[in-house]
């Protein structure tokens, strides 16, 4: 999922229950298919081991990321908590757009933000391709969803493809 939605955010990966047991963990291979990789923790749940130094590479990583430290307009902010509100799954780019003009945002700040909201998995939207550039997804979390019941689906699983 992160790689679909957020290609170049840096992982961490976090082992738990440290102290109930220990998985062997292909590090070697996941950092070698998935470079963005930044770090591999171990933690416990119950002492909380390990999870001060957790806490801290998260705040290194999050103040390195390109839009920390950005300004935020705050009618920016406005119209993102208008699509957070909105209860449909997804919505038209032209409704999006829209959305922006409402709250007085021209033409390059609505482009802007767009590809923010993208970027920070906010919504979903593929405005380069001819498929999908007038679909936006408000809710990702769902796409992720019904894409997991696909794959997991007993008919798909039993179905041989090749």
């Amino acid at each position: 999922m992160i790689t679909a939605n957020a290609p170049n955010a840096p992982i961490i990966l976090v082992a738990t229950h440290l102290d109930q047991r220990r998985e062997l963990i292909p590090l070697d291979y996941l950092q070698e298919k998935y470079p963005q990789i930044s770090a591999f923790f171990e933690v416990s749940s119950l002492d909380r081991q390990g999870i001060g130094a957790l806490y801290s590479k998260i705040r290194e990583l999050a103040a390195n990321l390109p839009l920390m430290g950005k300004p935020w307009p705050e009618k920016w902010g406005e119209a993102t908590s208008e699509l957070r509100k909105r209860k449909q799954k997804f919505i038209s780019r032209t409704e999006l757009m829209n959305v922006f003009h409402e709250h007085s945002l021209d033409v390059d700040e609505s482009e802007v933000l767009a590809k923010y909201l993208h970027d920070l998995g906010e919504i979903l939207q593929y405005p380069e391709s001819d498929t999908l550039k007038d679909l936006v997804i408000l809710q990702p979390q769902w796409i992720s969803e019904y894409i997991s019941k696909v794959i997991t689906s007993d008919s798909l699983l039993n179905t041989k493809v090749f």
